[in-house]
């Protein structure tokens, strides 16, 4: 996992591990969706090199790079996904499975309580990620 993604931060250290093992890494080309408004959520996403353009309504509403990620509102509130993250130049990702994101903040509350605190600033503000 990325170093300090402040959601596996507060975790047990074979937590953060088992997310690690089972990550999957993606590569995407400038201006390849990564996930679009609109569709099912199926994991949460931590960039590890470069950037990503949010948009909501085909609207650019904030830019995410390495150490941040997205998708937790899908997985949180079992939603469609309220915006498309487009690679801004070439990107790679690490792609956590529902399950095992949901499954990680299960055993830790205050790492459960701050994915929720995030999810919900974030719609609050307008400046989703999907």
């Amino acid at each position: 996992m990325v170093p300090g993604v402040p959601l596996f931060t507060l975790l047990p250290v074979a937590s953060v591990e088992t997310l690690a093992t089972r990550a999957r890494r993606a590569e995407f080309a400038d201006g390849a969706a990564i996930v679009r408004e609109g569709e099912e959520g199926d994991s949460f996403f931590v960039i590890e090199e470069g950037a990503v353009a949010v948009s909501v309504d085909g609207t650019r509403v904030r830019r995410e790079a390495a150490g941040e990620f997205f998708g937790e509102i899908a997985l949180l509130h079992r939603c469609p996904r309220t915006a498309t993250v487009a690679a801004d130049g070439p990107v790679v990702v690490l792609a956590v499975e529902r399950a095992d994101f949901l499954d990680s903040l299960a055993v830790h509350g205050r790492s459960a309580n701050l994915a929720h605190t995030v999810a919900e600033e974030r719609l609050r503000l307008g400046a989703v990620t999907a």
